[in-house]
């Protein structure tokens, strides 16, 4: 993994985020990774007249604020020595870090979410939520909590109509593999279904590297079972693919529900198809 991406807004839930991460990520070996800190600061609303200036000043603030977080980040980790690259941009969150992900490629995203439920944010629409609904790479979402983040163990919840983009799947085990975590397939079945899930030779090529799993779990409610796996496993992200007929969202519509909520402090994975 070459690039991870991390956008702050200096709170308390940005910061622990990226810590908890890095903790575990430079742990793993993971040394020779670009690392890139990134603020977005609004633009005033005044007349032109003084919008210069101020901008100047807004932007002075931006950078200093980060290399101020950049020094607490490392001085939490240790002996673990990284630099950041400190990335200050004018503009509305969105936008600028829309445009920041077309300029420099990025392996991976990691936020912070101080919602104690980052699925229901995430499905219900949260306004930094909804960027991350529309900037296509990688996005790891870590809601707020005081538990070290440990990724030993990553599933996918899928009916196999989903596996229809192969580079979807080399996002996914870049991830896992950098994270160095056992990834789980996850089928869930109708109690009289008698649809076998198998995976293309295409994509265990893709896997060949990576330690895997298929797991076929019956169960007539597909978030009931999804809840229950979790819990029963212990699993630790749960992996989505963002895109509209993917085999979770189909079950959006209808159930958004209240069996998610037992997601709460939960991180999340999120692939975008065929970006």
């Amino acid at each position: 993994m070459k690039t991870i991406l991390f956008p702050t807004n200096f709170s308390g839930t940005s910061k622990k985020a990226i810590q908890n991460f890095l903790s575990f990520f430079l742990k793993n070996g993971n040394r020779e990774t670009r690392f890139i800190l990134f603020n977005a600061y609004k633009r005033p609303h005044i007349g032109q007249s003084m919008l210069n200036n101020i901008s100047d000043i807004l932007a002075e603030y931006s950078m200093e604020d980060l290399k101020r977080e950049a020094q607490e980040i490392k001085m939490h980790l240790g002996d673990y020595k990284i630099d950041f690259e400190l990335v200050s941009r004018k503009g509305f969150f969105y936008e600028v870090l829309q445009e920041f992900t077309e300029e420099v490629h990025v392996d991976l995203m990691v936020m912070g979410m101080k919602s104690s439920n980052v699925f229901r944010d995430y499905v219900m629409g949260n306004y930094v939520l909804t960027a991350v609904h529309q900037i296509n790479i990688p996005t790891l979402l870590l809601p707020e909590t005081d538990d070290v983040f440990l990724p030993r163990h990553i599933v996918y919840a899928t009916d196999y109509q989903d596996i229809n983009n192969i580079r979807d799947f080399k996002k996914i085990t870049n991830v896992v593999n950098a994270l160095g975590a056992k990834f789980t397939f996850l089928n869930i079945k109708e109690k009289e279904s008698k649809e076998i899930f198998t995976l293309s030779h295409e994509i265990r090529e893709v896997l060949a590297d990576t330690n895997f799993e298929v797991d076929v779990v019956e169960n007539d409610h597909l978030v009931k079972g999804i809840v229950h796996y979790i819990e029963d496993k212990r699993i630790d992200v749960l992996a989505l693919n963002e895109h509209r007929e993917s085999f979770l969202n189909r079950y959006f519509q209808v159930d958004l529900s209240s069996q998610f909520v037992k997601l709460a402090k939960f991180p999340l994975l999120i692939i975008h198809e065929g970006d």
